[in-house]
């Protein structure tokens, strides 16, 4: 049975749809994910195609800004608690702050940021399916300083394979996660001579949300750390911390843990010049 918690949070995505359509299709897909915890095993894989289906390209309004769904598992980036510590952080950033957003997914942040400054807003995604609804929504709010790449920040040039599971590209990882069924070849930049080459000259606030690849991130922006020093929202694996505590020190950041964020497998980390 649905909960009245529940109920609450789809009835207010519903009221965010931009069209009556895009309302009626979130009624849709709310009736085959509530059906999925009553209804046999058989059947599941079926209602989640079908959640899947109703989702996939509806346009809500989310803080001022318009985006397209990609799947269902995004549905819940929409919800007002959802990492409520990365939205204070944002709404410190200037009108000529310059923000990069590694692991933009569909580009909640991304959208957000280059609606409300006039400085640029580097947008960095490499799973090829999130990637082309970031560009949707890019197009879909008329903006003109975002540039969009479909790439993985890594401590060197190359190619590497990130893996998903399809129907759940938030959790795309070139540190394979146990379950993801896909994997694909993509292009991987070090964020130091990809920025160079943009001719970004100042960079004031970088998030990080990798699934696991945060140390080799900040391992290929070294350079831009010690010039020119900007804020950091990193979500750090459990199993990266200590690694990554000690590579920002070295670099002479200091840091504070993000209570609220704490998992038993993540946090995240906001990190300043000392």
């Amino acid at each position: 049975m649905i909960s009245l918690k529940r109920l609450k949070r789809r009835t207010i995505l519903c009221l965010k749809g931009k069209r009556a359509i895009d309302k009626f299709r979130i009624v849709m897909f709310s009736m085959f994910w509530s059906l999925i915890s009553v209804m046999p095993s058989a059947f599941k894989p079926i209602l989640h195609r079908l959640a899947d289906l109703a989702i996939r390209g509806v346009i809500i309004q989310y803080r001022g800004s318009y985006y397209s769904l990609s799947e269902a598992s995004s549905v819940y980036l929409f919800y007002s608690e959802y990492e409520p510590w990365t939205w204070k952080y944002l709404q410190s950033l200037k009108q000529d702050h310059v923000f990069i957003d590694v692991g933009a997914h569909i580009g909640l942040y991304t959208i957000y940021v280059a609606n409300i400054l006039r400085g640029r807003v580097i947008a960095i995604e490499p799973n090829p399916e999130s990637y082309e609804f970031l560009l949707r929504n890019i197009q879909l709010n008329n903006l003109k300083r975002v540039i969009a790449l479909n790439i993985v920040a890594w401590k060197e040039d190359g190619r590497l394979r990130l893996c998903y599971t399809p129907g759940d590209t938030t959790r795309s990882s070139v540190k394979r996660i146990k379950g993801q069924e896909r994997c694909v070849s993509v292009r991987a930049r070090k964020l130091d001579s990809l920025l160079r080459e943009l001719n970004i000259d100042r960079i004031d606030l970088v998030k990080i949300d990798v699934e696991g690849a945060e140390r080799e991130v900040l391992q290929g922006m070294e350079k831009i750390l010690e010039h020119y020093k900007p804020r950091l929202i990193v979500e750090i694996w459990r199993e990266n911390l200590k690694n990554v505590l000690k590579y920002l020190r070295k670099l002479n950041y200091s840091f504070t843990v993000i209570p609220e964020s704490i998992s038993s497998d993540s946090l995240y980390i906001y990190a300043y010049p000392a």
